[in-house]
C-alpha cells in the first residue's frame, strides 16, 4: 500500500512538469507565487479524482480502448512527422562537451521506473487463458517496451540540436513543438493529462481495496472495510488521499527513487517466497528450488545495484515507511484488547489448525492460551453463528459484540479474532 500511495504522487507532479511547458504559471523555479500555483493544483488534482474515486468510475472495455489510442495518438504522430528527420547518429551522443556527462543515478532511476510493474500478471490474467500466460507476459513487455522506446528514438534521432542538459520530465512537449508545432504541443499536454488521471485513479482505487481486503480479513481495523452507497471503500480512498498530498512536497527524482527502493525490497521478498515455497513444496514446480534459487539470482544482483546508487535521503524516507508499518503491525494485537477499536474476525483460512497463522508460525499470538476459556467462550458465542457469512466473517449488521469476541465458530472451524504480535516480522 505505502508503494502504490508513493507512486500515485507522482503523477500529480508529472502533470504540472508538462503544464509548466505551456504555462510558465506551473514553473518549477522556486518563486513563491509559481510554488502556490503549483500547490493548489495539486491538491485540486487529487480531491477532484479521489471523488472520482469515491463514487465510482466504470471504465468499459470499449471505453478504455478508446482512451488508451487518444494517448498514444500524438506520440505516433511524433514518430510519423520525425521519421524523415531522423539521423542515427543522435541516439549515440554521450555527452555535451560544455554541459557535463550524463547523470546516472537519476537516468538510471528514470529507466528502472518507466519498466517495473508492467511485468504485472493482473493487466490481462483476466482475458488470457491460463495455459497462453507466457505468451501473453512476453507480449505485454514487447508492447510495453515498443511504446516508451519508438517516441524516445523519433525525439532524440530528429531533435539533434537538443542538448542533454535540456532535457527533463515533460520534454515531449517542447520536442512536439519543435517538430510538429503548437497544435501538437497541446495535443500531447492533453494527453498526459489523460494518461496521468488514469494511472491515479487506477492506483488509488488499487490502493484503497488493498486496505479494504486487510481489513475484511481481520488485519487492520474493521472502518477501512466500511464502503460508501456507491459500494467504494470510503476510509481507505481518504487514507489514500491523505498519502499522496503527505508526498507533494518531493521532487519527482526523489519519489521515483523511493519508488524504486521499495519495488526493490517488494521483489526481493517476493524472489524469496517463491524458492521457499518451492523448496517446501517440490511438487509445485519441474525445477528443484536449488536451480531456481540459481535463476533468480542475477535479477535479485541486479535490484541491489538499484537499491545501492539510491541516496541517503531515499533510504532514510524508505526505511521510515518499513519502520512504520512495521508499527501498525505490532499494533494490531494491543489496539485488540485496549483500545476498543472494532476488528472483524480473522478469516477461517488464518484461524485453522493449518491455516497460515500456525504456517507463519503466528500460532503463538493467537489469543488460544487457555484452552478450557477458549471452550467456555465458544460455547457462549454459538449464538452468533447466524451471522457468519458464507466466507467466513462477521456481517456488517452483527453487533459490536460479536465484532470483538475472542473466538467465534463457523462449522467446525474456528475463527479467532485477536492474535499478539511478537517479533512483529516475519
Amino acid at each position: 500500500w505505502i508503494s502504490g500511495v508513493v507512486d500515485n504522487a507522482i503523477y500529480p507532479i508529472l502533470f504540472l512538469d508538462y503544464l509548466s511547458q505551456v504555462s510558465s504559471t506551473f514553473d518549477n523555479d522556486g518563486a513563491s507565487n509559481h510554488i502556490l500555483a503549483r500547490w493548489l493544483f495539486t491538491l485540486s488534482f487529487v480531491l477532484i479524482l479521489t471523488f472520482l474515486c469515491y463514487r465510482g468510475l466504470d471504465l468499459t472495455g470499449t471505453s478504455a480502448l478508446l482512451l488508451t489510442f487518444f494517448v498514444l495518438a500524438p506520440f505516433f504522430c511524433l514518430f510519423l512527422i520525425a521519421l524523415p528527420q531522423i539521423r542515427p547518429s543522435g541516439w549515440f551522443r554521450t555527452r555535451d562537451d560544455h554541459h557535463g556527462s550524463i547523470r546516472l543515478r537519476p537516468w538510471i532511476n528514470n529507466l528502472f521506473w518507466n519498466v517495473n510493474y508492467y511485468d504485472s500478471a493482473s493487466a490481462w490474467a483476466g482475458d488470457v487463458d491460463r495455459l497462453k500466460w507466457g505468451q501473453a507476459m512476453t507480449a505485454s513487455i514487447i508492447l510495453c517496451a515498443i511504446s516508451s522506446l519508438i517516441p524516445m528514438l523519433a525525439a532524440t534521432g530528429a531533435d539533434r540540436n537538443r542538448k542533454y542538459s535540456e532535457y527533463h520530465d515533460g520534454s515531449y512537449v517542447s520536442v512536439a513543438r519543435t517538430l510538429g508545432g503548437g497544435w501538437l504541443a497541446r495535443w500531447v499536454v492533453v494527453s498526459a493529462a489523460f494518461a496521468n488521471v488514469g494511472l491515479f485513479v487506477s492506483e488509488m482505487s488499487s490502493d484503497a481495496y488493498q486496505l479494504m481486503g486487510m481489513a475484511e480479513h481481520g488485519l487492520l481495523p474493521a472502518c477501512l472495510a466500511r464502503k460508501s452507497k456507491y459500494g467504494t471503500p470510503t476510509y481507505a480512498i481518504l487514507l489514500s488521499a491523505i498519502g499522496v498530498v503527505a508526498l507533494h512536497n518531493l521532487t519527482f527524482e526523489a519519489i521515483i527513487a523511493t519508488e524504486n527502493l521499495l519495488y526493490c525490497f517488494a521483489t526481493l521478498m517476493e524472489l524469496a517466497a517463491f524458492v521457499k515455497l518451492v523448496k517446501n513444496k517440490p511438487s509445485l514446480s519441474r525445477f528443484s528450488w536449488k536451480t531456481i534459487a540459481v535463476a533468480c539470482t542475477p535479477g535479485a544482483f541486479l535490484l541491489g545495484l538499484v537499491a545501492a546508487i539510491q541516496r541517503p535521503l531515499v533510504w532514510f524516507i524508505t526505511l521510515a515507511f518499513a519502520f512504520l508499518g512495521v508499527v501498525v503491525y505490532a499494533m494490531i494485537g494491543p489496539t485488540r484488547r485496549t483500545c476498543g477499536i472494532r476488528y472483524r474476525v480473522l478469516s477461517a483460512e488464518w484461524a485453522a489448525k493449518d491455516g497460515l497463522a500456525k504456517r507463519f508460525g503466528w500460532d503463538d499470538r493467537l489469543l488460544d492460551r487457555d484452552r478450557s476459556t477458549r471452550e467456555a467462550t465458544t460455547t457462549e458465542n454459538e449464538t452468533h453463528t447466524d451471522n457468519m457469512n458464507s466466507s467466513g466473517y462477521v456481517s456488517d449488521d452483527d453487533d459490536d459484540s460479536a465484532m470483538n469476541n475472542t473466538q467465534v465458530t463457523s462449522g467446525n472451524t474456528p475463527l479467532i479474532s485477536d492474535f499478539r504480535p511478537a517479533t512483529a516480522f516475519v
